[in-house]
């Protein structure tokens, strides 16, 4: 059974001006990275799309801060920088 999706209306990469970003290109630039994991560190959806990519087997496109297109073993959490510095990213969803 496919989870529902209905939580993605709600994720930032959904509004107007962000969804044009590469979500799913292959060949995303590191500043496209670094843009699009600024949205992810602000997402009022983040967990959700996290457990989407656990649930729904994920290898391709931007997904929960993470860069999904190379291998998984690879695929650490891009690194925000002065994006939200008062935001502290709990270790459980930055893993």
């Amino acid at each position: 059974m496919i989870p529902a999706t209905g939580w993605m209306l709600g994720a930032a990469c959904a509004r107007d001006g962000l969804r044009d970003l590469p979500w799913t290109a292959e060949d995303t630039s590191p500043a496209d990275r670094a843009r699009m994991a600024r949205v992810c560190a602000s997402c009022p959806v983040l967990a959700a799309c996290e457990v989407s990519t656990v649930l729904v087997p994920t290898t391709a496109g931007f997904w929960a801060g993470r860069d999904l297109t190379i291998w998984p073993e690879s695929s650490a959490p891009v690194a925000v920088q002065d994006a939200l510095p008062s935001l502290e990213v709990p270790e459980q969803v930055a893993a």
